[in-house]
């Protein structure tokens, strides 16, 4: 039996490091002015001569003075000025870092997912976890530096602090308001009452500190105070689910400062798939995470690169909620915490181990089955952690290490334990699927260069009214029969190109033809909702005609992608957001990209493009009896061209009534 390949460096035992691309912290309300960490032991007069617009602090305290950092408002020659300063540091923007997890139905109908027979959730299955006792003598602390905790929310809550301006009096009963920290935080340590899922580790305790705003985004600044504050409060172990593309001299002396405290690091590697791990976690003092599927395979989207050191579950893995409700989520972000939680067990066992050593023996004990740039040293297994924890202690001495100096350029070594082989749990079904997609989706589904066609896209789930579907089935593709007749049905293909027709009208002038099968309230209510949009407010200046258009053709992009996410049936069944099949988001999303694809396409190409059939032709990449409604009703309504709608035929589930 060969030996387990474990990661070590000289400081630490291991190597270590599709979240949102960078955008520069815009906090700045001077024009021309943008915000920036500064290093210097002058902060004093730093604040004197420039627009300081925030200090570096923690637990109350200014840490200007202590870390010589502070967030200063710069126009570029006073950021040339600065970084030629003797008494300057380093300048770096403070950019903006983002959670690193999609977020799927985040109401009650998620308790209809409960669709596993077995006790256990089928992420917690794959790990072997779940078999903690019942009450410890010493609980570990668990920081989550997040979007917020909400107290009373099925987990041991012993501290809460928010560090987003303004929040300073909000009620720890309602802290989190995206729903992504108490996700993270239910994986961690959710109570085994019942209620709900059970966390890796109920007795852990829960140190939640606020650094994501409710759009999971927070400047770079924020994430170091949370790091500060979190070794103020004597933390074992410190979860961070988000993640940025730029290296951070500011962020790395933080973290360097909390391994120095003894605490050890777990962070999401990122949802950028292969292009690369994102900070923290590629640095060599924190756990990378990546996420696999329910077959334990890498999931598409999580970090590829040297610096991924662990994968867990990542893909439609049920949590906690908001409000006492369940959540249905996916990304690294999910899959960090439970490592952050397995560490914890550890630590529980063996109170006096140094976090080197809980990282190195999670790290010997997983499942390798798989290249090392895509999983790690391996998948999580907690069971095997705990029973082969001696050992593997043993192992991973600093005598051990010591001994192995002269590999540290490579970071490998052969440690002698028992490697585990385990086979992989694999699941069918998890007993989840994935809700629609959020505005963030629409947004990301777009080329970066598109700027405003990415607005555009992301603006009916922002501002337009959104209670139901069923209430603007123009924008999200949607149809759905009430009480027998056919109220609700709407030509999704026919929305979609006077949507694009509407965009045109706005940039040339004229007006927009009203495309056959358009209903006189769908007609009516894509006019009205395109002229009371407030351009000023999303532009934050006077929009252009050519920017106008670029922002509605997004919106009609949103409107032909939902169309993929909301009128799928499977073998006859409506595939709703709580039907249960957790294989159903990938096929729709699919879909749904080959037909932005063809629209993108179109439109890079041409300045007068509008919408046509062509674009739903995806359909007929469906396999394995996937049908979308009404689609050659659809089609002969919008053309007239009865050869093109029968092309549809095998496609097609018929939702007219008798």
């Amino acid at each position: 039996m060969r030996n387990k390949r474990v990661l070590v460096t000289l400081t630490s035992l291991a190597m270590v490091a599709r979240c949102l691309p960078i955008v520069t912290a815009g906090a700045a309300e001077q024009k021309g002015m943008q915000n920036y960490i500064v290093s210097t032991a002058a902060v004093e007069r730093l604040e004197k001569t420039y627009a300081t617009t925030h200090t570096i602090s923690g637990q109350g305290e200014d840490l200007s003075q202590k870390h010589d950092l502070a967030m200063v408002a710069l126009t570029a020659d006073q950021k040339e000025t600065l970084k030629k300063d003797a008494k300057v540091n380093y300048v770096e923007p403070d950019v903006m870092v983002t959670a690193c997890g999609y977020y799927g139905a985040h109401d009650k109908k998620v308790k209809k997912y409960k669709k596993n027979t077995q006790k256990q959730e089928w992420n917690m299955q794959m790990i072997h976890g779940g078999k903690g006792k019942k009450s410890v003598k010493k609980k570990i602390k668990v920081a989550v530096l997040d979007s917020g905790v909400d107290d009373g929310n099925d987990l041991d809550l012993a501290y809460s602090a928010t560090l987003v301006p303004g929040e300073e009096e909000m009620s720890p009963l309602f802290m989190d308001g995206s729903g992504h920290g108490n996700g993270v935080a239910g994986l961690i340590a959710a109570k085994d009452n019942k209620e709900g899922i059970t966390g890796v580790n109920p007795n852990a305790e829960i140190y939640s500190i606020r650094v994501l705003d409710d759009d999971n985004r927070a400047p770079l600044s924020r994430i170091i105070e949370g790091i500060y504050m979190a070794i103020d409060q004597k933390v074992n172990i410190i979860n961070m689910s988000f993640g940025v593309s730029q290296y951070s001299e500011a962020l790395h002396q933080a973290v360097k400062a909390a391994e120095r405290a003894g605490i050890l690091m777990v962070a999401a590697a990122g949802n950028t798939g292969s292009k690369g791990v994102q900070y923290p976690a590629a640095f060599e003092e924190v756990m990378a995470v990546g996420s696999v599927d329910k077959q334990g395979v890498t999931a598409d989207t999580s970090a590829r690169g040297e610096e991924l050191e662990i994968v867990a579950p990542g893909e439609l893995v049920r949590t906690t909620g908001q409000l006492g409700d369940e959540l249905v989520a996916s990304g690294t972000s999910l899959a960090a915490p439970q490592v952050a939680g397995a560490a914890s067990l550890l630590w529980e066992k063996d109170p006096d181990a140094s976090a080197d050593t809980i990282r190195y023996v999670l790290n010997a004990s997983a499942n390798l089955y798989g290249a090392k740039e895509q999983y790690g040293n391996g998948l999580l297994d907690v069971e095997y952690a705990k029973s082969h924890y001696e050992d593997m202690k043993q192992a991973g001495s600093i005598e051990s290490i010591d001994q192995k100096v002269d590999e540290a350029d490579t970071g490998l070594f052969e440690a002698k334990t028992e490697e585990n082989q385990k086979p992989v749990v694999a699941f069918e079904e998890t007993g989840c699927a994935e809700g629609s997609w959020e505005k963030d989706d629409h947004e990301n589904m777009i080329p970066s260069e598109n700027t405003n066609v990415k607005k555009g896209a992301r603006y009916p789930d922002e501002w337009i009214d959104t209670k139901g579907m069923e209430a603007n089935p123009w924008w999200h593709g949607f149809y759905k029969k009430k009480r027998g007749a056919n109220q609700g049905l709407n030509n999704y293909i026919a929305s979609y190109i006077f949507i694009t027709r509407m965009a045109n009208q706005i940039k040339d002038g004229g007006t927009a033809s009203k495309p056959g099968g358009l209903s006189g309230v769908a007609h009516k209510s894509i006019v009205n909702d395109i002229a009371r949009i407030e351009w000023e407010k999303i532009f934050k200046k006077k929009a252009s005609p050519g920017q106008k258009r670029a922002f509605v053709w997004g919106m009609a992009i949103h409107s032909l992608t939902d169309m993929f996410s909301h009128t799928a049936y499977k073998n006859g069944e409506y595939m709703s957001h709580d039907s249960g099949q957790a294989h159903i988001r990938d096929k729709r999303f699919d879909l749904a990209i080959a037909a932005k694809d063809l629209a993108m396409r179109k439109y890079s190409s041409s300045q007068h493009y509008s919408g046509t059939v062509n674009e739903f032709s995806p359909i007929k990449q469906a396999t394995s009896g996937y049908k979308f409604g009404n689609i050659c009703k659809y089609v002969k309504e919008v053309t007239g061209d009865d050869a093109l709608a029968s092309s549809y035929k095998n496609y097609n589930k018929d939702l007219q009534t008798k």
